[in-house]
């Protein structure tokens, strides 16, 4: 997630993982996973990937890699050409590291959401 200067996020609202946050927004609503909202009130803008994509990143929870794993899977997941990625997500959700955590709606992932609270943006509890 990224979050733009000077943007103001109500208490109790949840940005999705990946999503962005354009500059001197003012976040009301929810934001689903890989959307990029600005505005006042924030709006959603446009998708950053396709669902399928979105879908893949989100079961493969990048964001939880052991260090080196991540390193590997950096200039990938910084690759321009999408389809590389989609390939590449594909086979590490079907091979024999993968949680098996298949893609499910951003709504019932609570760990990986995050809530904006009086200490700022913390991850979800799920509860």
């Amino acid at each position: 997630m990224w979050i733009g200067r000077e943007s103001v996020i109500l208490l109790g609202i949840t940005i999705g993982d990946g999503a962005i946050i354009a500059a001197y927004s003012v976040v009301t609503r929810d934001v689903k996973p890989y959307t990029l909202a600005g505005g006042n009130p924030a709006r959603p803008i446009r998708k950053r990937f396709d669902e399928e994509l979105i879908g893949l990143l989100l079961g493969l929870r990048w964001w939880d890699f052991e260090p080196e794993r991540l390193a590997a899977f950096l200039p990938v997941l910084c690759d321009g050409a999408l389809e590389a990625v989609r390939e590449t997500a594909r086979r590490m959700l079907d091979g024999p590291q993968s949680n098996k955590r298949k893609t499910a709606a951003w709504s019932q992932r609570p760990g990986g959401r995050f809530c904006v609270g009086t200490g700022g943006v913390q991850r979800d509890s799920g509860s």
